[in-house]
């Protein structure tokens, strides 16, 4: 097969520029060990999981990005390959979605090793003005450069129905809990 070819062309490069037997099974041990990482995602308003994905989001309202991550590469896992390092690194990813045109990050995540299939959200408010918005998911390693992955979201943000925003808030309130109950005894 084509692939089977390209491995042997590649393994008689690296033999070439000096590569012995072992760095050679070293090197496909390692190549198999990294993470191939596919991602599904989804768009809902607000925060029910209910809701059907939707590219159309009312403005300045809260939405939520349903982010699935499938390491394909199952059997493996386990520390990252890090000879120099002294100790074990376990992988970990972080999820950063943002508008790349104002340089505004919208939401932060951060997954441990991944293993089979993970899922989780993210929460992230619309701009105040209707239009359409292009907003970045990236997915990074921490452990290894290069297999950095972004999805680009498209979404048409629109003007809310007349009363259904902000129904029995006062104008101009919010609310912020900044988790201080006040002093403890």
């Amino acid at each position: 097969s084509n692939l089977a070819r390209m491995r042997h062309a590649v393994e008689d490069v690296l033999r070439r520029e000096g590569l012995g037997e072992a760095q050679l099974q070293e090197l496909q041990a390692v190549l198999r060990k990294l993470p191939i990482v596919d991602v599904a995602l989804r768009v809902s308003a607000g925060g029910d999981p209910a809701e059907p994905h939707s590219s159309v989001l009312h403005a300045d309202s809260e939405a939520v990005l349903h982010v699935q991550l499938t390491r394909r590469n199952k059997g493996s896992g386990g520390p990252c390959y890090a000879p120099r390092f002294g100790k074990p690194v376990e992988d970990a990813w972080w999820l950063v979605l943002g508008d790349a045109e104002t340089r505004e990050v919208l939401a932060l995540k951060r997954l441990g090793n991944l293993r089979g299939t993970t899922s989780t959200t993210m929460s992230f408010f619309t701009p105040e003005e209707p239009g359409k918005v292009t907003y970045t998911l990236y997915l990074m390693s921490q452990a290894y450069l290069g297999l950095d992955q972004q999805y680009d979201i498209d979404l048409d943000i629109v003007q809310p129905a007349a009363g259904a925003a902000g129904e029995g808030e006062e104008e101009g309130e919010e609310y912020f809990d900044d988790g201080d109950d006040g002093p403890v005894e």
